[in-house]
């Protein structure tokens, strides 16, 4: 590969690592503007998937923007994929950022209902789905305790 070529590649690395701190202001924003817009809405009392709940006044923007929301979460772990090398971890946390964003794009056929209803079975698993992505993200490499210091 050319040096060129080489520049170009690390270029849409960068953008697409860009895509997780556009990811992360996307969703700051799409969470301030929609408790906003619902009337009554309270952090205290009330989860995020309330916003996106069938019934909801902010559900049509909310799923607008969450697949924007996934596309760039989506971009992000192709940009941790590419930027890994030989890293085991960054491919790891690439890869589940990269399925984060693919099963997250199943988000709008697992709705909440604004009436809450404990037994809601799509909507767990798609919680589940997101805990355990974020619990996999927190715990440190299980091969790094095989190697020497």
């Amino acid at each position: 590969m050319g040096e060129s070529a080489i520049r170009q590649s690390w270029r849409l690395i960068k953008i697409l690592l860009l895509c997780g701190i556009f990811s992360f202001v996307l969703y700051f924003a799409m969470d301030v503007v929609a408790s906003l817009r619902y009337d009554g809405y309270n952090y205290n009392f009330q989860t995020i998937s309330k916003l996106s709940a069938v019934g909801a006044p902010t559900r049509p923007m909310w799923l607008g923007l969450a697949i924007v929301y996934e596309v760039l979460v989506f971009a992000f772990g192709a940009g941790v994929l590419a930027s890994a090398g030989s890293k085991r971890a960054l491919r790891v946390v690439g890869g589940l950022l990269v399925g984060f964003g693919i099963v997250g794009l199943a988000w709008p056929f697992a709705p909440m209902h604004i009436s809450f209803v404990f037994l809601e079975p799509s909507h767990w698993v798609m919680q589940t789905r997101q805990f355990a992505n974020f619990k996999r993200l927190s715990e440190p490499d299980a091969t790094q305790a095989d190697e020497p210091s």
